[in-house]
């Protein structure tokens, strides 16, 4: 039986080398992002268009997952679609809010729930968060960050309820909070700052841990960052 993943924000940066790191590994990819261009003449890799805050689209993007399905014994879901906005705190207005909160925690919660039947028919199934070191417990804090950084510590936060309402399942949550990754995201909010590490660096990372890390954690969050960001 093959092993299946779905990733969201899988149309650019961390999201888009891990579509491309679980296919070259033959994995089944069902690639969730608003653009799915990168995808259509990529082998494994199934590319489903939705904007996830909108809840009907949504659930087409599930209802598609469990159609093309396959039996499959070992089922992954990585969140890691999020928006960075870099505003000071009494700058950000409620839309900005609304859209922050609707893509960085509204999204994988609301996916998460409609993808358990499809995580519990498996043998295995692991849920990924990906948060941010700026939502680790104890890291340093930024200016122009307080909202995002709240949201993703909220994510973690997530995965550790979840490790505990579904203990006694074949399911596993949790968080990757990565360092500052040289991604788009990063320089639309931060124009000119240098990241070391690449989008394909953590994409090897995430992977390690999302195909091994199963049997060993369990509503864990887990710092990934050689430096505070």
């Amino acid at each position: 039986m093959i092993n299946e993943v779905v990733i969201t924000g899988a149309g650019r940066g961390i999201g888009h080398a891990l579509a491309q790191k679980f296919s070259a590994c033959g994995w089944k990819v069902y690639a969730i992002s608003r653009n799915v261009e990168a995808f259509k003449q990529v082998e494994g890799v199934i590319g489903l268009q939705a904007d996830l805050t909108d809840s009907k689209q949504l659930e087409d993007a599930v209802h598609k997952i469990g159609s093309a399905s396959k039996a499959s014994a070992f089922r992954v879901v990585i969140n890691n679609a999020g928006l960075l906005l870099n505003r000071k705190f009494e700058d950000m207005g409620r839309e900005e809010f609304k859209k922050m909160q609707a893509i960085n925690f509204d999204a994988p919660f609301f996916l998460t729930q409609k993808l358990m039947p499809w995580l519990e028919a498996a043998n295995k199934g692991h849920v990924l968060f990906i948060g941010s070191m700026g939502g680790f417990q104890g890291s340093s804090k930024y200016p122009g960050l307080s909202l995002y950084s709240a949201l993703k510590s909220a994510v973690a936060g997530l995965g550790e309820c979840l490790a505990v309402e579904y203990s006694n399942t074949n399911i596993r949550f949790n968080t990757i909070c990565p360092g500052a990754v040289d991604t788009e995201m990063l320089q639309e909010a931060f124009p000119g700052f240098v990241s070391g590490v690449s989008a394909e660096q953590m994409a090897s990372f995430i992977y390690d841990f999302a195909s091994s890390g199963y049997d060993l954690f369990n509503g864990k969050i887990i710092p990934v960052a050689g430096a505070n960001p």
